[in-house]
């Protein structure tokens, strides 16, 4: 059974563009219209007052934020639409100097190598060290990483790949677009220039088994791809998921507590999600087992898992949050997976 919501933002008059809480359930942190980010704390009556408020650097309406994982301190990442994407730190005060009053988080780096908006940001697990994924409207993932976490000013520089296309199609790039095969009415290839394609969301594999970092990223032309980072250190193409028939607007990849396989979940403007079963081959590649299709009546915003990967949140344009379990019964053991839903969040 859900409890009831608790008011958080009854402060905050601007919009608020996005909500990120940390690991503990303790803290959440908010980005909105007016440019500014601020955190909130939960005190043991379980109220929520905010404990730091400052303006960001960015140029525009700030997007997205979150959190690092806990073992490199309180850190936040931020983007808007001005390419840049910053990197903010708690100061460290002593007991002297701490008051009821908002304070502000320090700036440690701001990330500017991309050429277009950014559309995405995920730190790491936290056993690959203090890295940091974007996804950019340019078709490409940067990763970045802080290799000396008490020098977090400097960041290596990132690596590089086009999670827009599917590799195996691609033949040369250009700046703004990429030449790629397409079948013809015969079934031969022929090359085709095609645009960049957008890359708007993505999500680190929390558990990977085979140990490799690996992350799934969502497109605007509806596909889904997984990309795993190989003993080279190059980010390779490991699989293509099932495609939407829209724009993917979220992915999500379930915590593995034990299972055989992985779940992954994606959703969209076609207000379908789809949550793919997949196991790992003897290459070291994902190969899709079953798939679930669960037909929404709006489009779907964001997706996350629980801890333990056993229930799926979705929320979407009609201010609902949704719960998904999968069904237990005769149609558990058949080879396609359903997933039925649960309890509900009404705003």
């Amino acid at each position: 059974m859900l409890g009831a919501p608790s008011e958080i933002l009854s402060e905050q008059d601007e919009y608020i563009q996005d909500i990120a809480v940390d690991d503990y359930g303790t803290r959440c942190a908010t980005c909105s219209s007016d440019k500014k980010l601020r955190v909130w704390d939960r005190d043991g009556a379980g109220k929520w007052q905010v404990k730091a408020a400052w303006n960001s650097f960015h140029m525009g309406t700030i997007w997205k934020v979150a959190w690092s994982p806990p073992v490199f301190g309180s850190l936040l990442a931020s983007f808007s639409s001005d390419k840049h994407v910053h990197i903010w730190q708690e100061p460290v005060l002593s007991l002297e100097h701490r008051t009821d009053n908002p304070t502000k988080w320090n700036h440690v780096v701001a990330l500017s190598d991309h050429r277009d908006v950014v559309l995405d940001v995920a730190f790491a697990p936290a056993h690959f060290g203090l890295r940091v994924a974007t996804a950019c409207r340019d078709g490409y993932v940067r990763v970045y990483e802080a290799k000396d976490t008490f020098n977090l000013e400097r960041w290596e520089s990132p690596e590089v790949f086009e999670a827009g296309m599917n590799p195996t199609l691609v033949t040369s790039a250009k700046p703004n677009k990429s030449t790629v095969r397409e079948p013809n009415n015969s079934g031969d290839y022929i090359a085709k220039e095609a645009l960049r394609n957008a890359v708007t969301c993505l999500c680190w594999n929390p558990s990977p088994r085979n140990g490799f970092q690996t992350l799934v990223a969502g497109c605007e032309d509806g596909c889904t791809r997984v990309w795993t980072f190989t003993d080279q250190r190059r980010w390779e193409h490991a699989m293509e998921l099932p495609q939407h028939k829209g724009q993917v607007h979220a992915v999500s990849w379930a915590p593995n507590m034990g299972r055989t396989f992985d779940l992954i979940a994606s959703g969209g403007t076609d207000a379908r999600i789809c949550i793919v079963k997949a196991r790992a081959a003897s290459s070291g590649t994902l190969q899709l087992e079953s798939l679930a299709r669960v037909q929404c009546a709006n489009e779907i915003s964001r997706l996350q898992w629980n801890v333990t990967g056993t229930i799926l949140a979705s929320s979407g344009d009609d201010g609902i949050v949704r719960m998904w379990t999968q069904a237990v019964g005769p149609k558990q053991h058949s080879q396609q997976m359903h997933w039925e839903q649960g309890g509900v969040l009404h705003r």
